[in-house]
């Protein structure tokens, strides 16, 4: 959109819901007009710019003025373009004017329903840590069979995922294209709309999937295939969910047992244990991201040897991203001297993420290395000895962290514990304590 050069004044506003949401209104000085506005709530900001006003009349003594052309940027990073064709006047009537209009809106607005307050969900984990269920997608098609497969839980999505073969298998029709931000940068796919994705005892008709291929993205135990991303659109607005986590019991041959539940909020009654480790989450650019206490490991390789202090910062809750417990940022890996802090190590071989462009499918340089985090501490809990992946030359484009945030708390960092994720938008938090 165009940035117009003018002498701007500029308006703090409050908007509805008892003033949570905020923002401020760029005006034109010469015309009046605004030229930008930009609003605050939980999930970012969210920004629209405006183009050709053009003064309108509704009546034989009154007009309106209105942009011809606004630009929405969504706090999730999608960009759409609204264009007027033309301007009408509406009757006062309350009841024309709330009136929906005639278009297919009602049909296509996805509803939430609940067979249970709470239901178990096969879970495994992929090998790089991810957190796996199995989810249930209806046909499309009158008497078409549903597919019940694999997806994987990840708090950094803002939406939906589907793969093409999936979509394809339970007729899911496609249209138009979106952009969603996940495991790596905001990637762009496809629209399919499935009839209804049943999650445990949540059910969500009429669900909006972003197509995106997944084969790169992470291996599924027993050599299947990933089926979808299940992101916050899920996971923030419509449930509680809860993940037990416990380690390997010393001597036995069989793996952890994961346990995956998801809530209905209504119903939800944590424990006291999970009432004390209640923390709060902020969202920028709509994924949610949490305080956290860590220690670089100071093991005096080449010659460093002084403690290390204990820093404190903001962490990306990424459950898509695996294969390490943290990935620090570039400025915390200088700040903190990392590669020579911990005995780092150089990693082989194929760093993978979901995507065909913007995906992380790349060689593992001389500049990557993983080295050794002594503690990670939430509220309640605290993790030893974390794998941490660096990147000495600075975070890749498809990291996607906040300048604000110090790295990404991974998947395969939550072993050995349970935790309980409330996202939704009017108190966002997370707790972490012993399984």
């Amino acid at each position: 959109p165009r940035v117009p050069r003018c002498a701007t004044s500029v308006y703090a506003v409050s908007m509805l819901d008892g003033g949570r949401v905020g923002g401020r209104v760029f005006v034109d000085e010469a015309t009046g007009f605004a030229w930008r506005a930009e609003f605050y709530h939980q999930r970012g900001v969210e920004t629209w710019m405006f183009e050709g006003w053009e003064r309108v009349a509704v009546s034989e003594t009154d007009e309106v003025a209105v942009p011809r052309l606004a630009h929405r940027t969504h706090a999730e990073g999608q960009v759409t373009t609204f264009r007027a064709e033309s301007t009408s006047s509406a009757s006062e009537d309350r009841e024309t004017y709330a009136a929906l209009p005639s278009s297919s809106v009602a049909p296509w607005a996805s509803e939430r329903a609940w067979s249970g307050d709470d239901a178990t969900i096969a879970t495994c984990r992929g090998e790089g840590g991810h957190i796996l269920v199995k989810a249930t997608l209806e046909s499309s098609d009158d008497g078409g069979a549903s597919l019940t497969d694999w997806f994987v839980l990840d708090t950094a999505s803002t939406g939906l995922a589907v793969a093409p073969h999936v979509a394809d298998a339970v007729s899911m029709p496609s249209f138009g294209s979106m952009a969603i931000v996940g495991v790596a940068a905001p990637l762009e796919g496809a629209l399919r709309r499935g009839k209804k994705l049943s999650v445990g005892a949540l059910s969500l008709s009429s669900p909006i999937f972003m197509e995106q291929n997944l084969d790169g993205a992470l291996r599924v135990p027993n050599g299947e295939r990933l089926a979808g991303v299940i992101g916050l659109s899920v996971l923030g607005a419509h449930a509680i969910v809860r993940i037990h986590a416990p380690l390997r019991v010393p001597g036995s041959r069989d793996p952890p047992k994961l346990d995956v539940r998801v809530f209905r909020p209504e119903a939800y009654e944590p424990s006291a244990e999970i009432e004390r480790a209640w923390e709060p989450v902020v969202f920028i650019d709509g994924v949610p991201y949490v305080e956290c206490s860590y220690t670089i490991a100071n093991d005096g390789f080449q010659g460093v040897t002084e403690m290390t202090t204990e820093r404190r910062g903001l962490f990306k809750l990424a459950l898509g991203t695996g294969g390490g417990g943290v990935v620090l940022g570039d400025r915390v890996a200088v700040e903190a001297d990392v590669a020579n802090r911990t005995k780092a190590l150089q990693p082989g071989g194929i760093m993978s993420g979901p995507g065909e462009s913007a995906g992380r499918l790349q060689r593992v340089g001389d500049e990557i290395v993983t080295g050794r985090i002594e503690t990670v501490r939430f509220k309640s809990f605290e993790f030893k000895n974390v794998r941490a992946v660096v990147h000495l030359d600075g975070a890749p484009p498809d990291a996607d962290l906040s300048p604000h945030a110090d790295g990404a708390a991974c998947a395969d960092l939550f072993r050995g514990c349970e935790f309980v994720l409330d996202l939704r938008p009017s108190n966002p938090r997370i707790a972490v304590c012993p399984p």
